[in-house]
């Protein structure tokens, strides 16, 4: 009696187990798939380059005789306008040579008079003639020299502008060309941007296209800027070319050089070729054994609603590393897999795999 109880409930435990793995094999594994999001090629047009502001026109200035700084009315931040005097030297010692070679050239001057009036009567020689007239130009020469001096030992502004910053202070013994201050203009400023190779080749020599920079010490707003100039050679570093944009003094804010923004151009606008074909990985495209890829090109299209995989012809173009254009077949916001292609099949039914955190 007892071994026929336990037969029953070994008999009982058995069916059991193998209804749990009936069960268990009827729950179906949803398989996870990478996918990739046709996007908008026209999306992509618009790129933007880090930007610095630099003066439009900007100049270190400095004295071309040396001595000692007696008058410096100006300071940094200070407008001022063209001719005004920025810095003057001590004039004494110019002044004094002024006089020095003013008198030596009127000396000359009048002996080289009396020396011709003599010279064409034929009392004095023509050696004499010839040493009075070089005697006469030696002084003049030197006397213009003696007035230039006097004329540099005041500094003053050759455009109107900001003093931008100032690198001596008054009463300091200055030398030829040290550095006094800088002028930079105000009413322009100038933005500054880096453009690789393959973009330069295909702008349009004609532009009348203006693209817009946003600044980051005040990035709510754009501003329009118009092209000034370009360099035709590469910088050696980066093999970038230099492109300069004019832009008028904002009044909203304060734009001084060395700030940095954002320029945005659309390259649509300003090259010569215009890419608007859809391109997909390179991994999502394939063909069946049978069949070349140039010929009969396949993705796999997931169906959000479904989670179905259906098997779609596109017609492929130009390969671009690990991309390729597609150029019939597929329009913006498909969803198609991008990796594991040969491994699925038609009515699939599969879910977009998450990347995990910390992976």
């Amino acid at each position: 009696m007892l071994r026929l109880s336990f037969i029953a409930l070994l008999t009982i435990f058995t069916l059991g187990c193998n209804q749990e793995n009936e069960n268990t094999e009827k729950v179906d594994v949803i398989r996870p798939v990478k996918l990739f999001e046709v996007q908008d090629p026209t999306a992509h047009n618009v790129r933007s380059f880090p930007a610095e502001v630099v003066a439009n026109q900007g100049s270190y200035l400095a004295f071309r005789v040396s001595g000692e700084l007696i008058e410096f009315p100006v300071r940094a931040g200070q407008t001022i306008r063209k001719n005004d005097l920025l810095a003057k030297l001590d004039p004494e010692d110019f002044q004094l040579q002024y006089e020095q070679r003013k008198a030596q050239f009127e000396l000359a001057s009048a002996q080289l008079k009396r020396v011709e009036s003599l010279f064409n009567r034929s009392i004095a020689t023509k050696a004499e003639f010839d040493q009075a007239l070089a005697n006469k130009q030696v002084s003049e020469s030197a006397f213009k020299i003696a007035k230039t001096n006097l004329e540099n030992s005041e500094l003053r502004a050759p455009f109107s502008g900001t003093v931008a910053k100032v690198f001596v202070k008054n009463f300091e013994n200055i030398v030829a060309k040290q550095n006094i201050l800088r002028l930079e203009s105000r009413d322009m400023m100038d933005v500054v941007i880096y453009v690789p190779e393959r973009l330069v080749a295909r702008v349009k020599r004609e532009l009348d296209y203006q693209p817009t920079v946003t600044f980051d010490g005040f990035p709510n707003k754009t501003y329009k800027l118009s092209i000034k100039e370009w360099d035709t050679q590469a910088d050696a570093a980066t093999l970038s070319y230099k492109v300069v944009f004019s832009l008028p003094i904002p009044n909203d804010f304060n734009l001084f050089e060395g700030m940095t923004g954002q320029v945005s151009i659309d390259l649509s606008k300003i090259t010569e070729q215009q890419n608007n074909t859809i391109t997909v990985p390179l991994s999502a495209v394939f063909s069946t054994d049978t069949e070349h890829l140039n010929n009969n090109s396949y993705v796999w299209v997931y169906n959000p609603s479904t989670q179905v995989l259906s098997k779609r012809k596109v017609t492929v173009g130009k390969i671009y590393q690990d991309q390729i254009d597609v150029l019939d077949g597929l329009k913006v916001g498909d969803k198609v897999v991008s990796a594991g292609v040969y491994h699925l099949s038609e009515g699939l039914i599969v879910k977009p795999w998450v990347k995990e955190r910390g992976l």
